[in-house]
């Protein structure tokens, strides 16, 4: 985080942990969301950061690193971005320098957290899980003919 503040980036703010207002007002302004965890870091690949999920049920575009299942997501909702410094301030330029490449992904996110996350595509989920353990849990898991659009 450090390497990557001192990266000039205009319009990029950098937050640590806030209050649960604070962070509401945030979420409510923030036209980008980043989830950033090390791929490399202990069950890094077990683990998918909540916050991630909260950005695309409010439309965000969402960039974050390959971390837990967000590399299952479809590419029309996520925007993954390499474990460096330089990687995560180039994906930030690419997003400020050609917005409208972009526009629609939060658009997508919104499409797709409403899709996947509503109470009883959940539900059906886990009941599928509970009766047959070695189903996966998340959407990608069920194959979809169609892309979120």
């Amino acid at each position: 985080r450090d390497e990557l503040a001192t990266t000039p980036l205009p319009g990029v703010a950098y937050h640590g942990f806030v209050s649960d207002v604070e962070y509401a007002r945030l979420l409510a302004d923030a036209d980008v969301c980043v989830g950033l965890q090390d791929p490399a870091g202990r069950d890094a690949q077990l683990k998918t950061p909540s916050k991630v999920y909260e950005f695309l049920g409010h439309g965000r575009v969402v960039v974050a690193t390959e971390i837990g299942d967000l590399p299952l997501l479809p590419p029309e909702v996520i925007t993954l971005t390499p474990w460096t410094a330089d990687g995560i301030a180039d994906t930030l330029r690419g997003i400020a320098d050609a917005p409208s490449d972009y526009a629609d992904k939060g658009i997508c996110a919104l499409a797709y957290a409403r899709e996947q996350f509503e109470a009883a595509v959940v539900g059906r989920r886990l009941r599928s899980f509970v009766l047959d353990p070695a189903q996966k849990l998340h959407p990608s898991a069920h194959p979809r003919q169609r892309s979120i659009s």
